[in-house]
């Protein structure tokens, strides 16, 4: 049997290309530490990490999510807070105020403290996030809720993010829900205390009675708001605490699927780089010799 000079020189050139093919794979499996670089190398494998990084990828997204929402939600909190406080402060003054034997100046003095709860009241429902946008006007963020008439020129919308799979929370009270949203659906916490000073300097014990009655749902309106905020911030917790233990787990599972066994990996690189060297020989000897007995010599 002779070899034919087409035999001689192709059966070397594809044997070596087919190993030296193989070599370059195992050197990447060697310098990446990753079994799968292409999804040729194991299709299935590659479609399992492809959706473990959409995964993380939107984990990452919803860990964004839950943060800001934590910032708005803690910036209603503390300002809802400090509402309640003020509110208390001026049920207090309503009790004075409906002591009969209170003098005028005492009933000016009173008076004069609960138009000052109702200025700090405006500040504190013109409460802005740390990037300007403003918390109690619903979805208009960039106007104040309040204006200095009191007047509310926000709407009745809460805003509203998913921070994690199926879990959307609202990251604000509803727009005018706390204070007053200027129609029936809500208490004008400001009107309310601007009668009350009114019917305080007048000393009219009939009237304060009816506007310290209605301060009193006044304060049930914003620690309800105050209670949902909170219930929300236990979700975003949640929701964190969700986040934490998916990017924890993510790179795991990616890591299972992808990465090689590098002590195999390399003896791999070493089998095929002696393969290819002894196939590089033997090719030689065929290219040379003019028969396959040469070859086999």
């Amino acid at each position: 049997m002779r070899v034919t000079e087409k035999l001689r020189y192709t059966l070397p050139q594809q044997r070596l290309a087919r190993l030296g093919t193989k070599r370059v794979e195992a050197d990447e499996v060697v310098a990446s530490g990753k079994r799968i670089n292409r999804p040729s190398d194991d299709p299935l494998g590659a479609l399992r990490v492809d959706r473990l990084n959409s995964s993380e990828r939107q984990n990452v997204q919803y860990g964004r999510n839950a943060d800001h929402a934590d910032s708005v939600l803690r910036a209603a909190d503390g300002a809802l807070l400090e509402a309640v406080n003020l509110l208390d402060r001026a049920r207090e003054i309503a009790i004075q105020g409906l002591n009969s034997s209170l003098t005028v100046q005492d009933a000016n003095l009173l008076a004069d403290e609960v138009l000052s709860i109702r200025d700090q009241l405006r500040t504190l429902a013109n409460t802005r996030t740390e990037n300007g946008r403003f918390v109690f006007g619903g979805f208009q963020t960039r106007v104040e809720p309040y204006d200095p008439a009191f007047a509310f020129q926000g709407d009745t919308n809460a805003q509203e993010v998913d921070v994690a799979d199926q879990m959307r929370v609202a990251i604000t009270p509803t727009g005018g829900a706390v204070f007053g949203d200027g129609t029936a659906a809500t208490l004008d916490v400001f009107a309310n205390l601007d009668r009350l000073q009114t019917e305080i300097r007048a000393r009219n014990e009939v009237n304060m009675q009816t506007e310290f009655d209605l301060l009193v749902q006044g304060i049930e309106q914003v620690v309800k708001n105050q209670t949902d905020v909170g219930l929300r911030l236990q979700r975003v917790d949640a929701a964190r605490a969700i986040h934490a233990r998916l990017a924890e787990r993510i790179p795991t599972d990616r890591a299972l699927i992808e990465e090689a066994d590098l002590p195999a990996a390399i003896t791999e690189m070493a089998r095929l780089e002696n393969a290819f060297q002894a196939s590089l020989a033997s090719g030689a000897r065929l290219i040379n010799g003019s028969s396959l007995l040469d070859y086999l010599r």
